[in-house]
């Protein structure tokens, strides 16, 4: 990406605080090519082209602060972060132009400093705004891109010093960025700034002023300056903002230097007093998460022999912070707390690149290239002799582990259960390091003991840190092929790892860690050895991507099965698989389920696999809506093998229909009859057995009361529709089993919930009455309630039905000529009259009335005025007053859609809506009137356009009633409207509020007022 970026522009010139990257802004802006393409490009391509054409903006901005001496308006740094900020997962765009930003801004940083001095607050005014902006580009790029460009003369050390100091005196004004005045954001600048200048190739004390003018100077002592920064930094330890890491940074690469001998003893001898001194006081949780992190630093960047005398003191100290009550609460002290003992046991072991390790491919591209040509590749049983000299070997196996290795590996390996994500990580990635300097033997104990995390007994904490830790092994070569036979069963488990907790499951986490473990094999390991591995893992890998719950675990699945097919090889239909289960198609879980896993059904070897775990796990789930799902994608795929479903899967569904537990039977029942309609839709003939099997089932569940208690009304819809099913596939009944079913459907029919009466089949029926005239007002004036109601499956059902009858050309205009539509109209109108302020049936007839026009019925065709001048006034007459804000919005779009039609009634709705730009909720209507702008442009002259959207956009529609008024008075002059009649009604409307606050206070800070609003 970075070479992507800085293709797009120019390397900029380090001379010159203007970057050669204003020319392709200036392109990218007038290139209408370049802009109007947004929707089908990238992400990064969209962001690197608008922020050419913000460069300029950036550009000017810095050349104004430059130019002024540094001095910068709050709204100019407020529009420089704005900018930044939205490239904050994007920030290898910023990079060719960093040195252009951060070059002038901290050159005057310094030649502020200096000319000022630290003694006065004027220089902290001026740095400040600068010290945001510089700052704001080290959250979007890191610091160590920023830092390259800063000043590193040796003279500015002790500038920097006395900088800090005179930062370190005042304090923030609030801990929220957006508000910040910058003495945080300086704060951390300077501590980036004393970062590169203490690596200075020249003994500190050299360059310390105050030993120079000394009369004598105790060699025992640290150098004064050194003292000032530890002196600061162990304040800001105790931070809780950006401070603390900065600062711990900064003690790593001071203490670690060569000549900071006395120094780091110092150091080390005051983190050892606080830690083992830790209470579970805030700020000592603070103080022990800085010295943690720092000393992680320390000892990661530091020098093996320095460090090593260190090492027991260290881990006791570490071990000890580990069993307090403030490492329990914390989980980021027990994350830096880990990073610490890996490092520490990184100290203790010599380092060196195991020669056992596993090498899939050899480190010359020429190699690599002819044994893709020839076919050969580096395998496991030529890894035995090419990779391990056998001399090593043996001296390894020699190897004296240290006791405080072994302390920490078990440390470590506790760490992988732990009940939060990023110290399982840190463990894992630990484990790796550490087990890359052991010998085989004691790397088999290693993985051994991960594979006990995998019992049945552990918590899914455990499978996913040992998930966690197998990857990092198999990534670093660490877990050999010999191991295959005992990891790959518990990594089949982990991909379908789901443990029910009450009302749900938990084990996404783990499904995911383990298809990261395929992704890092497909990686690691050569063709030869994985052929035979992902010849097991490729059904499970497929499965979760067609059928886990959760969409990052199907993503990550396919994306392991992508990597394995792409490094793998040939593999059988791999290419195809890989484009059917794309990122994409995975994003939603009933098109994964009902086309993407039939899709690759197709292909025997994953079909069976996937009709398992429809079968046993997902017909049984816990969510409702998944068994469902679940039963639909069944029987899709029964088309692949009809006797397979028709005898092994029926058999298998029609004993759990009465199975004690609810999420069984009920999914049972519902895959049951789907499976038996649609091969009955494939021409399939059912045995005598299975139908009688079949026919009874409804029986049998009725004489096992399994209608009563929880799950009763559940039971009763899948009951529903398994009768629909066998009725339309033709089972045989006789005529008891008849009588028995007819029964329970009208049973069904009369439930009082209406879910239970099978919407989804009884309104497609029902809406077909709307033809008939005698019939069509009294079936609309229900059908309403269900369309707009609250209920969002009579919602789906009932809309999805009167919108098919609108489109089903099988049904014929009435004797007269008129269409379907006419129709409809007319009996919306005459709902709309008969049950004026009615709200139980008005709202939900708007609400339909806007669903219909979302779906463009009404909206087509011509000969409609009548019916939108109707609506107009009906519209109008309800929502005068009304205090239903879903009433009231439903209203309101229905007057935008007709506002936006090129009708002669358009300039009267708009009219009508712009009254509302007064109402009570000013706001719904300035959004419908914004909309109808856009999509309407002869509503307004053109030249008052721009000023009637701006007006709308600018203005707080939420504030005082009577501003909203005025500007809606504005926007009528400018619509050309008389103005008058709207006054006279704002006069109007304004005395009567006046006169109801001389009685009463405001109606909407009263109980009764919320509860008419809420609609009890």
């Amino acid at each position: 990406m970075e070479e992507t970026a800085a293709a797009a522009a120019p390397v900029p010139n380090a001379a010159t605080p203007e970057p050669a990257g204003d020319a392709p802004s200036g392109d990218a802006s007038a290139d209408p090519a370049a802009v109007g393409d947004d929707e089908h490009d990238s992400k990064e391509v969209v962001l690197r082209r608008y922020f050419l054409q913000e460069w300029e903006l950036v550009s000017a901005i810095l050349r104004r602060i430059v130019a002024a001496g540094g001095d910068a308006e709050p709204a100019d740094v407020h529009k420089i972060r704005s900018i930044m900020d939205k490239y904050q997962e994007e920030g290898q765009l910023l990079e060719p132009y960093l040195e252009n930003i951060v070059l002038p801004l901290m050159s005057l940083v310094r030649s502020k400093t200096m000319e000022l001095g630290t003694g006065t607050d004027e220089l902290l005014d001026i740095i400040k705004p600068l010290c945001i902006i510089i700052y704001t580009l080290v959250t979007v790029c890191g610091y160590k891109s920023v830092i390259k460009f800063f000043p590193h003369q040796v003279s500015d050390l002790e500038l920097g010093v006395a900088l800090l100091e005179k930062c370190h005196t005042i304090s923030s004004v609030t801990a929220l960025r957006q508000e910040s005045t910058g003495e945080m954001e300086t704060k951390c600048v300077v501590l980036l700034w004393l970062y590169i200048l203490v690596l200075i190739p020249f003994d500190i004390s050299t360059v310390d002023t105050s030993i120079a003018t000394a009369d004598s100077v105790d060699g025992a002592e640290v150098v004064p300056l050194v003292t000032r920064i530890l002196n600061i930094c162990k304040d800001y330890l105790s931070s809780s903002g950006p401070m603390r890491r900065i600062s711990g940074l900064l003690l790593a690469r001071l203490l670690t230097r060569p000549d900071m001998a006395k120094a780091f003893s110092s150091f080390m001898e005051w983190a050892n007093e606080m830690l083992l001194s830790v209470t579970d006081d805030f700020v000592d949780q603070f103080r022990s998460i800085g010295i943690v992190e720092a000393l992680v630093s320390i000892f990661k960047i530091g020098n093996r022999r320095a460090l090593y005398d260190t090492v027991s003191g260290a881990w006791n100290d570490c071990s000890v912070v580990m069993k307090t009550n403030v490492s329990a609460r914390s989980p980021l002290l027990r994350k830096f707390l880990v990073k610490l003992a890996q490092r520490i046991a990184l100290i203790s072991l010599p380092p060196r690149s195991p020669s056992w390790r596993y090498k899939s491919i050899s480190n010359s591209l020429g190699a690599n290239l002819s044994s893709s040509t020839t076919g050969e590749a580096y395998s496991s049983e030529s890894s035995e002799q090419v990779n391990i000299d056998q001399t090593d070997v043996c001296l390894l196996e020699d190897m004296d582990v240290p006791e405080i290795v072994e302390e920490i590996i078990d440390l470590l390996l506790t760490g992988l259960r732990d009940s939060d994500t990023i110290v399982r990580w840190s463990s894992a990635k630990g484990i790796g390091r550490i087990t890359a300097r052991l010998t085989p033997a004691l790397s088999e104990e290693v993985i051994s003991s991960i594979l006990q995390l995998f019992s049945p007994g552990e918590g899914d904490g455990s499978w996913h840190g040992g998930c966690l830790a197998l990857a990092e092994l198999a990534r670093r070569g660490l877990l050999l092929p010999s191991s295959f036979p005992d990891v790959i069963p518990v990594i089949i488990k982990a991909l379908h790892y789901d443990v029910r907790r009450g009302p749900h499951s938990i084990g996404s986490h783990v499904r995911d860690a383990a298809a990261y473990v395929c992704w890092a094999f497909g990686r690691a390991y050569t063709n030869c050895d994985m052929k035979a591995v992902l010849e097991q893992l490729a059904p499970h890998l497929l499965t979760v991507a067609c059928y886990d719950r959760e969409v990052n675990c199907r993503r990550a699945a396919s994306a392991a099965f992508q990597e394995n097919v792409g490094r793998q090889g040939t593999f059988p239909h791999g290419i195809d698989i890989v484009n059917t289960t794309d990122y994409f198609a995975l994003a939603s879980r009933s098109n994964s389920y009902l086309n993407v896993a039939v899709s690759v059904a197709q292909y025997k070897k994953y079909l069976y696999p996937f009709a398992d775990e429809l079968l046993c796990n997902k017909i049984t789930h816990w969510e409702k809506s998944l068994r469902e799902l679940a039963a639909q994608a069944l029987s899709l795929l029964v088309q692949y093998d009809m006797d397979y479903f028709g005898g092994h899967a029926l058999e298998k569904l029609v004993p759990c229909t009465l199975s004690s537990d609810l999420c069984t039977r009920h999914g049972a029942t519902l895959a049951a009859g789907e499976v038996a309609l649609r091969l009955y839709q494939l021409g399939f003939t059912f045995s005598t057995d299975m139908q009688k099997a079949l026919s009874g089932i409804v029986p049998a569940i009725e004489k096992a009361r399994l209608y009563r208690g929880k799950g009763g009304e559940i039971m009763r819809s899948a009951v529903s529709r398994f009768i629909s099913c066998i009725s339309i596939a033709g089972i045989s009944l006789n005529e008891k089993i008849k009588k028995s079913l007819l029964e329970t459907l009208n049973d069904n029919l009369r439930h009082p919930n209406a879910q239970i009466q099978v919407p989804t089949v009884s309104y497609p029926r029902l809406v077909k009455l709307l033809q008939v005239s005698c019939y069509s007002k009294s079936v609309l004036s229900g059908l309403v309630i269900s369309t707009g109601g609250l209920q969002e499956s009579l919602k789906k059902a009932s809309t999805s039905a009167l919108v098919g009858y609108l489109e089903d050309s099988d049904i014929n205009t009435n004797c007269e000529g008129k269409s379907r539509e006419h129709l409809l109209s007319c009996d919306l109108l005459w709902v709309l009259q008969c049950y004026q302020k009615c709200d139980r049936v008005i709202t939900p007839t708007l609400k339909t009335i806007e669903a219909l026009f979302s779906k463009k019925v009404f909206l087509t065709r011509e000969g409609y005025s009548e019916f939108y001048s109707g609506l107009v006034d009906s519209v109008g007459s309800e929502l005068k007053g009304s205090k239903d804000f879903t009433k009231l919005c439903a209203g309101l779009s229905i007057l935008g859609y007709i506002s936006s039609q090129l009708d002669g009634t358009c300039t009267k709705a708009f009219t009508q809506l712009l009254t509302f730009l007064g109402h009570r909720y000013p706001k719904a209507a300035a959004d419908q009137v914004y909309l109808v702008l856009l999509q309407n442009d002869d509503l307004i002259p053109s030249e008052n356009m721009d000023k009637a959207q701006e007006l709308l956009a600018e203005t707080c529609w939420e504030g005082d009633l009577e501003e909203a008024r005025r500007k809606r008075s504005q926007i009528n002059k400018m619509a050309g409207f008389s103005v008058a009649t709207s006054l006279k009604s704002e006069n109007q409307e304004t005395r009567i509020t006046d006169a109801r606050n001389i009685v009463t206070t405001d109606e909407n800070k009263s109980y009764s007022s919320l509860v008419d609003f809420s609609g009890y």
